[in-house]
């Protein structure tokens, strides 16, 4: 008899517990932002970087922002091999992804996911095309750097390994959308494609003015991060 009770006593203090849980945790499903796992995928992208950049005598780059009269420009990661440049979107997004190279706006889908502020119960989530978001990261690159215009660019977004590109295509002239999965192959790939080398005096100058460009003003990059927002609304 007492058994019983203590059975149900025990059921009934899981079920409040349990209620009484984060949303976000009781769904384990993430919005289109940086997720509590954003920095390992961050760190796992630059050890890729590292080890390619080993392999073909480059140099990588990670969180750079750059400025032109006024006007910034903050890339997550850049790798300059000795063949070509490589400019990359990191986005740590789950669920199902849909979009087109020409589409203004992607989709990030659920099944279901219950906003944490409205308690009401939504499936999608649009976000700014990540290729024309990094198209404009390389033109920032292009006025800021004009010579790098005589060398291959390749244009990288790279999503996480819980992301599923539904309908996407993986590549287009020198555009890129992958996971992570694929991201040291597909770079390497792409650099057996490209037979010229870069001049060793260009390069070294790249390397140069990319490091004495990057602005680390803590006041200047947090400014950036909310013209961001308000330009994208994420």
């Amino acid at each position: 008899m007492y058994w019983i009770i203590g059975v149900i006593i025990l059921i009934y203090f899981l079920f409040k517990v349990y209620n009484h849980l984060p949303e976000n945790t009781q769904l384990k499903i993430k919005k289109p932002s940086i997720s509590s796992s954003g920095e390992q995928f961050e760190k796992d992208i630059d050890s890729i970087l590292t080890r390619v950049a080993t392999q073909t005598g480059g140099k990588c780059f990670r969180d750079i922002m750059i400025e032109i009269n006024d006007f910034s420009c903050q890339i997550d990661n850049i790798l300059l091999t000795n063949k070509a440049l490589y400019v990359i979107e990191s986005k740590d997004y789950s669920g199902w992804i849909y979009g087109s190279f020409s589409q203004e706006y992607w989709m990030q889908t659920f099944a279901h996911y219950r906003n944490r502020y409205s308690g009401k119960t939504v499936s999608k989530f649009k976000f700014y095309n990540p290729i024309k978001q990094n198209q404009n990261h390389i033109k920032f690159l292009i006025d800021k750097f004009p010579q790098i215009k005589s060398i291959p660019i390749k244009n990288f977004v790279v999503f996480g390994k819980l992301a599923t590109l539904k309908n996407i295509q993986k590549k287009t002239n020198d555009s890129y959308v992958i996971t992570i999965r694929h991201l040291q192959s597909t770079l390497i790939e792409a650099e057996h494609q490209v037979s010229k080398e870069i001049n060793q005096y260009l390069h070294a100058d790249i390397i140069n003015g990319i490091l004495s460009a990057n602005i680390t003003d803590p006041t200047k990059r947090l400014e950036h991060v909310k013209r961001v927002q308000k330009k994208y609304h994420s």
